[in-house]
């Protein structure tokens, strides 16, 4: 019989003959670090770029209607590409 070691910090596997790893640590730390090595998925992209322009969005408009130049929340990381809604005055106009 051969014997397993734990895919993370190498010791010797008792138990179950599919084990993978010796305790739940040892799994949590694997798969946190095998997520840090990949490339950041899609969903995460756009979650980190929205909670940015909110969080932008929130310094500057503290009093509920604010005009801003769009340089300067640019420049602070803004990307006007990631929205999740927009309005439309009676005029037409769209903000988003």
């Amino acid at each position: 019989m051969r014997q397993k070691t734990c895919v993370a910090c190498g010791k010797e596997l008792k138990g179950r003959s599919d084990k993978r790893f010796c305790d739940l640590h040892c799994k949590s730390t694997y798969h946190y670090r095998k997520s840090q090595e990949e490339e950041p998925r899609f969903f995460n992209k756009v979650d980190n770029q929205l909670k940015t322009n909110r969080k932008i969005l929130k310094q500057y408009n503290k009093a509920g209607k604010a005009t801003v130049r769009s340089s300067l929340i640019i420049g602070e990381g803004f990307n006007p590409n990631y929205f999740t809604h927009y309005w439309k005055n009676k005029k037409g106009d769209v903000f988003s």
